[in-house]
């Protein structure tokens, strides 16, 4: 995960799922932002295919039937996309069926990986972090603001799961700035949402 939009855990996350599966790991890559998906980019396939969210909304359905292999050469990666977005995310994640995908996964994959929602503005991402062993929070160099830091302590603070921090972009040469001072005024509020969805940008 990361705190805000645009420091690259979407990138990070399939890096490190194909470095495990290039390790002979067989490898689950999830798509859990379910309001602004963006793993579908990057395999070239449609949003809304079958994902999670059908999952999620009747867990009758069997998941293992939305997964798909995005490159034949390497047959330990399989994805599950997010899926259509819905209405209400974060009643969708919150429901138990998450946990019990995860429990069923845990049974049949090396390494589980969850590309999720950033933790500043929406509440979706809490309720994974209390389900999982570890955390990475991605954090980008001359991007991130330093008192992100503190939000993310609080978060280590509060949870059970491992939480770890991995600094992207280091050594890029384009200074990014920092745009994002005015969601602070928040306090870090998990229920800053944008509704629908909390934008429709390009991570």
């Amino acid at each position: 995960t990361s705190s805000i939009k645009g420091e690259g855990k979407t990138l990070n996350a399939i890096n490190l799922a194909l470095s495990f599966a290039s390790s002979d790991k067989k490898v689950l890559l999830i798509g859990c932002d379910l309001r602004n998906p963006q793993l579908h980019k990057y395999f070239a396939v449609k949003k809304n295919i079958p994902g999670l969210v059908d999952y999620l909304v009747d867990k009758n359905k069997d998941w293992r039937n939305n997964i798909f292999n995005p490159f034949n050469e390497n047959k330990f990666l399989n994805v599950l996309l997010s899926g259509p977005i819905p209405p209400n995310p974060f009643n969708l994640i919150s429901n138990g069926n998450l946990e019990f995908l995860l429990e069923q996964a845990r049974q049949e994959y090396d390494y589980v990986l969850i590309d999720s929602a950033p933790t500043l503005l929406v509440a979706d991402t809490k309720s994974v972090i209390d389900l999982v062993d570890s955390v990475l929070f991605v954090v980008r160099a001359n991007f991130t603001d330093k008192q992100i830091l503190n939000h993310i302590n609080d978060l280590s603070n509060s949870s059970s799961s491992n939480i770890a921090i991995v600094l992207n972009g280091v050594g890029e040469k384009n200074s990014y700035g920092y745009s994002y001072n005015y969601r602070y005024n928040y306090k870090y509020s998990y229920n800053y949402g944008y509704g629908y969805g909390y934008s429709s940008d390009d991570e």
